[in-house]
Formats: C-alpha cells, structure tokens, sequence
C-alpha cells in the first residue's frame, strides 16, 4: 500500500484544509459492502450530505467507493496518508486513511532535477488539487467511516470517453473475464477479443481496460492455476505421509514437435 504512514498520535494534529458538510443527526447511513452495491448508488448526483453518510464494511471498499465517484466525475484517485496505531500489540494497525485526487500536491524537484536522466521527463499533472476523503475506522462496529469530504477541485475533469482508460479506473472485470476465457476458447486471439469488446462498447476509448490489461489478465489466472495445482500436489504428499495406502499418478503432458524440414 502506497502513501505515508503517520503515528496514530498525531492525527488530531494534521490539517486536512478540509470542509465538512452540515450533516442532520437523522440523515439515513448508506452501508456499503462491496462493489456489487455500487449499482444502487447514483455517483453523478452525490452530494457531500450523502459521501458523509456512508459506511464501509473494509478499508478496501472505501477506496473503491471514492474510486468509481472519481470515475463517474471525471478524476483519478490515489491513496495517501495513513494512521497507524502504535499501541503495543497492535503495532501497525491502519485505523485511518486518506485518498487524494491523483492532481494532489507537487511533483518533487528532484525527479526534474536529475542530472543522470536519460529520457524526458513526464508531463507534469500535479496542480496541488485539494480534493479528497479521510476514512476512519470505528473500533466497536469495525466498519470505516467518512471523518472529513473536500471535493473542490483546481483543474478541469476527464472527459468522459477517457475516463476508463485512466490508471486508477482501468480494470478487466470478472464478467469481462469470463467472456474472455469464452472467446479464447473458441480460437480467437486477444487483440480480435479486443476488438471486439471496442464494438460491443462503441469505441477503444470506451471499452474500460487496454489490450495489455487483458495480457495481464490472461497471466494472473495461469500463475493463480500453477499455485493450484502446488498447493494440490502438497496436500496429497501431506496425505501420504499419513496413509501408507494414499498413491498417486502425476501425469505430464509432452509435446512432440517433428522437427524434419519441410519444405
């Protein structure tokens, strides 16, 4: 996890330069958890009442809830401080955390100062955008809620056919996934798949993910299938090693390639 890591002593000595909304002790508290709730939440028409009624059952949730409200507003998201106790025995524990719009701060001299660089530097994106939420976890329901909301930004907002392309937003999701998988099955390699999830969407810009993400994709369930199957072949040694009568075949599949020329 990226982001700085601050002492829970001195949370309530940090300065968020944050403006929180007037919130009617009766206000309805939204819980969410998981993204699959995401579908009952209209992002575009939030407001700050609504962002500071919510609750979240995982720090994880937090960050994807502020990610798709960037999304659907036209920013990107990045994590940023956090509060950990320090308590013995509890040594390291998040109980805070803030995520920032990626326009936050300024980028750090030294990275444009180098003498040693070899290529040009990245364009610069900060402009010391002050947008961002501070989630805080409550001890006795152990779910995570908003402490501070600041959603004034400095800067214009992503137009909307390239907001799926952006870093925090891009992501294959598991009903992409499966079509995938479907499509490979049936023969077709993966830059015809994107192809065509680009006209099933209206365009390349509006698909959600890049080629490379479906690579990645594609990679991680076949490292996730070798850990599998390890896993599987320890647990039968473990066995063995308790039945005498426990045996089994491990089969390997060869593949023969006639390397006679032809021509």
């Amino acid at each position: 996890m990226s982001g700085e890591t601050v002492p829970v002593e001195e949370a309530e000595a940090m300065d968020s330069s944050v403006v929180d909304a007037d919130i009617d002790g009766e206000a309805a508290v939204r819980i969410v958890d998981g993204i699959g709730s995401f579908g009952a939440i209209e992002f575009s028409s939030l407001i700050a009442k609504d962002v500071l009624t919510t609750k979240f059952t995982s720090l994880q949730e937090a960050y994807d809830y502020y990610n798709e409200y960037g999304r659907i507003k036209g920013f990107l998201v990045r994590r940023s401080k956090v509060g950990c106790r320090t308590k013995q025995g509890a040594e390291g524990e998040i109980i805070w955390q803030i995520f920032v719009c990626s326009r936050e701060g300024e980028r750090y001299g030294k990275h444009m100062q180098r003498e040693d660089r070899k290529m040009d530097p990245r364009p610069i994106t900060r402009c010391g955008c002050e947008a961002r939420i501070k989630v805080h976890v409550d001890d006795a329901s152990r779910r995570w809620f908003v402490e501070q909301f600041f959603d004034n930004h400095n800067h214009p907002m992503l137009d909307a056919r390239f907001r799926g392309l952006s870093r925090s937003h891009r992501a294959v999701k598991e009903g992409d996934l499966h079509q995938i998988n479907s499509m490979r099955k049936s023969g077709m390699r993966v830059p015809t798949i994107f192809g065509a999830f680009a006209n099933q969407s209206g365009g390349f810009e509006t698909v959600g993910f890049e080629i490379k993400d479906i690579y990645n994709a594609i990679e991680k369930q076949r490292r996730a299938g070798a850990i599998d199957a390890e896993a599987a072949l320890k647990f039968l040694g473990t066995l063995r090693t308790t039945d005498s009568g426990m045996s089994w075949v491990l089969m390997q599949r060869t593949v023969v390639t006639n390397t006679s020329a032809i021509w």
